[in-house]
């Protein structure tokens, strides 16, 4: 089944360590399936008016993300329902306003509220018994735990782990440093794909049609 607008959001924590406002804010220009990026530069924020598009936590949030080819193959296939939606509906964009649709939102241009994500998510989690790698039912945060703790249980560097989720300190990612690299972040990404691969229970069902959770 087609990837829906939450199983999206939760394969990009899982597979790609984004935060929930990062992955609600992730637009199709930041998306390059075929390169297996993805740019992470904005987020959604929250404050007594609502959800906000903001900047990223800090400068080290706002970087490239090495992806898994299971990500960028469930990103295309959420490019194409959204881009069969489109047809249905009779909608026509020109490529550059496709570019601006969010990828968790909606084919009318808005986007995902964290707090709605979080709360849709719980729900899923709840009613599949999803469970973290601590043994507790998964949060949304979870997932971004998760790519953690199997990453540095992989034995990839922890510099290039905390470069691929944008911690400004590689203290918060362990109270270890050493210098972040390109292919280190590549096989970070990897390890994810073998690890965590989309055959997995927990992970086919992040690819379920959850009708009447998504909007």
């Amino acid at each position: 089944m087609q990837p829906t607008a939450v199983s999206t959001a939760a394969m990009l924590a899982l597979h790609g360590s984004l935060r929930a406002g990062e992955a609600c804010a992730l637009t199709w220009a930041d998306v390059d399936t075929d390169g297996l990026v993805i740019r992470v530069n904005k987020a959604i924020g929250l404050g007594n008016g609502g959800a906000y598009l903001k900047h990223t936590k800090n400068n080290a949030s706002n970087r490239i993300v090495n992806i898994t080819q299971d990500l960028s193959r469930k990103l295309a296939q959420r490019r194409e329902a959204v881009i069969r939606e489109l047809a249905e509906t009779e909608t026509l964009l020109l490529p550059e306003q496709f570019a601006k649709l969010y990828v968790c939102g909606t084919i009318s241009g808005g986007f995902l509220n964290p707090q709605i994500l979080t709360r849709k998510w719980q729900t899923i989690a709840e009613e599949h018994t999803i469970m973290g790698t601590e043994g507790k039912r998964a949060t949304f945060h979870t997932l971004r735990h998760g790519y953690a703790t199997v990453a540095i249980a992989s034995g990839i560097d922890v510099a290039s782990i905390a470069g691929q989720m944008g911690h400004s300190n590689v203290a918060v990612t362990l109270n270890t440093y050493t210098s972040p690299t390109a292919s280190g972040k590549r096989d970070a990404a990897s390890t994810m794909s073998d690890v965590l691969h989309p055959s997995g229970s927990n992970a086919e069902l992040l690819s379920l049609d959850h009708t009447g959770t998504d909007g």
